[in-house]
C-alpha cells in the first residue's frame, strides 16, 4: 500500500506543479517510440510469462541434472534470468551457484560464483558485504580476464560510495578509488569489447563531454545488434548524453528505447523509464508519466530493488 500512496502523491504533484496534462505533439520518431513503448507495457504478463517459462525449463534440466559440472552451468543461466528480476532468488542462487562450485574444487568457477555474489550486494548498494566478499579473492592469482570483473565490481562500488558519501573528503577520497580502478579496467579491455564503450561513456558524460559520448555509442547501437541487455544500457547512455546538450526530444526519443528494452528482457531494475517520466511531466504529457512512475515503482518493489528508495 505505501508504494500506491507514493505514486498518488507523486502524480498529485504532477498535476500541481504543471496543470492539468494536454496533448503533446511529439516529432515523429518519438512519437513511434513511445507508442512502441506502451505496447510493450500492456504486455506486461504476456511478457513474464515467457521469461518464468524459460526460468521453469531451466529449473527442469536442473533438478534433472547428473553432476555438479552440469548443474553449475545451469544455476548459472538462472543467476542470469533472475540477476535484474528478483533480488532474492538472485541472491540465494549465487550462494548456491557458489556451494556447487566448492564442491568442484575449481577454482575457476569459484571465483566467478564470487563475483556474482558481489556483483549483487554491488547492485543493491551493500558496500560492506562486496568488500567481504572480494577479500576472499587472491588478486595476485588472477588471470587477466578475471581480473576485469574485479576492477569492474570495485569501479561500481566506488563510485556508489561517492555519489553518496554526505561527507567531502570522503567522497573525495571515494572517487580517487574509483579512478583508479576504472583505469585498471579501462587498460584491461579491448577496443571492441562493449564493457570499454560502458566505461568510456562513463569517463565522458562525467567529464561533461557529452557529444563524444554520443559519437562513441550511437554506432555500436546502430551497427553491432547489441542484445536487449546491452541495447537497454547504451539507448540510456545516449538518452542522458542528450538531456546534458538540451536536447529533449532526443533524450525522449533514447530513454524510450531504453525503456522498451528493459522491458522486454524483462528486468525490474532500471532508471530508463522513470527518467523517460520526468521528462514527459515537463513537456505536459502527465497521463503518461503517471503510467510510467506507477510501472516504475511497481517494477522496483516486486524486485525488492534499492532503487525503489529514491521514490
Amino acid at each position: 500500500m505505501k508504494h500506491r500512496q507514493i505514486i498518488s502523491s507523486l502524480f498529485c504533484s504532477l498535476l500541481l506543479l504543471t496543470g492539468c496534462g494536454r496533448d503533446v505533439q511529439y516529432p515523429d520518431d518519438v512519437r513511434t517510440a513511445l507508442e512502441e513503448l506502451d505496447e510493450v507495457i500492456a504486455q506486461k504478463e504476456m511478457i513474464e510469462a515467457h521469461k518464468e517459462d524459460r526460468i521453469t525449463q531451466i529449473k527442469g534440466k536442473l533438478a534433472a541434472a547428473s553432476d555438479d559440472r552440469q548443474r553449475y552451468e545451469l544455476l548459472d543461466e538462472l543467476v542470469d534470468e533472475y540477476f535484474q528480476y528478483n533480488i532474492d532468488s538472485t541472491a540465494f542462487l549465487s550462494r548456491l551457484k557458489l556451494s556447487i562450485a566448492e564442491r568442484t574444487g575449481n577454482k575457476d568457477l569459484i571465483l566467478e560464483a564470487r563475483y556474482d555474489i558481489a556483483d549483487r550486494h554491488t547492485m543493491s548498494g551493500l558496500a560492506d558485504a562486496t568488500f567481504k566478499e572480494l577479500k576472499l579473492v587472491d588478486i595476485e592469482e588472477l588471470s587477466d580476464d578475471n581480473k576485469q570483473r574485479y576492477y569492474s565490481i570495485l569501479n561500481t562500488i566506488y563510485r556508489t560510495l561517492e555519489v553518496e558519501a554526505v561527507d567531502e573528503t570522503l567522497a573525495q577520497e571515494y572517487g580517487l578509488q574509483k579512478t583508479f580502478y576504472r583505469e585498471l579496467l579501462l587498460s584491461s579491455l579491448g577496443e571492441d569489447d562493449i564493457s570499454r564503450v560502458y566505461v568510456m561513456t562513463e569517463i565522458l558524460l562525467q567529464s561533461n563531454r557529452p557529444q563524444e559520448a554520443l559519437d562513441l555509442l550511437i554506432p555500436w547501437v546502430e551497427e553491432k545488434k547489441p542484445s536487449l541487455n546491452e541495447s537497454g544500457i547504451l539507448c540510456y547512455s545516449i538518452a542522458s548524453a542528450y538531456a546534458t546538450l538540451g536536447d529533449f526530444d532526443k533524450a525522449i526519443l533514447w530513454y524510450a528505447r531504453s525503456a522498451k528494452s528493459d522491458l522486454l528482457v524483462p528486468k525490474y531494475e532500471y532508471r530508463s523509464l522513470y527518467e523517460l517520466a520526468g521528462l514527459l511531466n515537463r513537456t505536459g504529457d502527465i497521463e503518461r508519466a503517471y503510467s510510467y512512475i506507477t510501472r516504475s515503482i511497481e517494477d522496483a518493489v516486486q524486485s525488492n530493488a534499492q532503487i525503489h528508495k529514491q521514490f
